[in-house]
């Protein structure tokens, strides 16, 4: 979350009297959980903000935990370093990006699936804890923004925060997943009104590919 230096915010509370940017498919989704869980009101929520409306000391944006707040839109926009936050809202506590396929895949060729999840997880170790310069390379090439000095940063922030590798990971490996996690965000989304409780959200999702330990072997033992 990017603010204002003058907002000084220190909790999740005291963003609820702040006019918050949140993306639209952040506000149909993971904004319901804070409505529900946190009393948070629609009615501070915009869009779209505007370089104009970003540099109100009244307002607080989205961004992401690897984005330098140093490096945004704001700073040039608004001529100030904005203030920047993180929390671990427990609420929250989806996956994020998956590797999908067809299930018809899955059904004629598991041993190709299963090939691209495991080359998956080894290139995660690799670029984490190994030599990511080609991974860099290439990610330069595609977007020329991504300078050594963000990428640096990015992985940094992804390791302190342990958005990749933590938690279920460190048993099972990079990709850990587990029943228990899924149903409970199912029915976290289920008390915000997101979706309805006669989906079986089991069909959205397999265990069959992960969990197999792919990979630990290369994370730094210290």
């Amino acid at each position: 979350m990017l603010s204002h230096p003058e907002s000084k915010i220190t909790k999740l509370e005291e963003l609820k009297p702040l006019t918050l940017f949140v993306s639209k498919e952040g506000i149909s989704s993971y904004f319901q959980w804070l409505k529900s869980e946190y009393g948070f009101s629609e009615e501070k929520v915009r869009p779209t903000p505007s370089t104009r409306s970003r540099s109100s000391p009244t307002c607080k944006a989205r961004c992401r935990a690897m984005s330098p707040p140093s490096r945004t839109r704001s700073k040039k926009a608004a001529h100030f370093k904005p203030g920047s936050s993180c929390w671990r809202i427990t609420v929250s506590n989806t996956y994020s990006t998956l590797i999908e396929t067809r299930l018809e895949l899955i059904d004629k060729k598991p041993d190709l699936v299963q090939r691209f999840v495991d080359a998956s997880i080894i290139g995660w170790y690799h670029y984490l804890y190994g030599d990511n310069a080609s991974g860099n390379a290439l990610i330069r090439k595609l977007n020329p923004e991504m300078t050594d000095e963000l990428l640096a940063y990015s992985i940094a922030r992804m390791k302190e925060y342990g958005i990749v590798d933590s938690g279920d990971t460190l048993r099972d490996g990079i990709g850990a997943m587990s029943d228990a996690r899924a149903a409970s965000f199912f029915d976290k989304m289920v008390r915000a009104g997101v979706v309805r409780p006669d989906i079986d959200y089991r069909k959205a999702y397999t265990l069959r590919f992960v969990n197999k330990g792919i990979g630990l072997d290369l994370r730094p033992k210290n």
